[in-house]
């Protein structure tokens, strides 16, 4: 788990991310692979904080989408412009904190919406 001890007692979400980059743009955690392991999951929870998973707009980002609500995870898939492949292009055009806010907004452990959002990046 990347970044995991920047993440302040003070705060009520991690985001959790595919890349480092991603993680240093937006202050959270990144996974640094295909999937969440169940030895990440294990320590995410010892966080205590809601788990916002933004995958990266491509097939594999979006397969993470299923393991994150197997494990009780949110799920956001904000509505950026095509041209943003994952959260430190957010970051870059819309800057930190629309790209937060979006997440946050976006943030839903509904199948169906989940389902009916990724389909755009499949």
């Amino acid at each position: 788990m990347f970044n995991i001890d920047n993440q302040s007692r003070d705060w009520r979400i991690c985001i959790l991310v595919e890349g480092q980059f991603d993680a240093i743009a937006i202050g959270g955690c990144a996974y640094m692979g295909s999937t969440i392991l169940e030895e990440q999951a294990i320590v995410l929870s010892k966080l205590y904080k809601k788990i916002i998973v933004v995958p990266d707009r491509d097939k594999t980002g979006m397969e993470v989408c299923d393991r994150a609500l197997e494990l009780g995870y949110s799920v956001s898939i904000p509505d950026w412009s095509d041209d943003v492949k994952d959260v430190n292009d957010a970051v870059k055009k819309y800057g930190r904190l629309s790209t937060l806010l979006s997440i946050i907004q976006s943030a839903t452990t509904s199948k169906i919406k989940i389902e009916m959002t990724r389909k755009r990046f499949k």
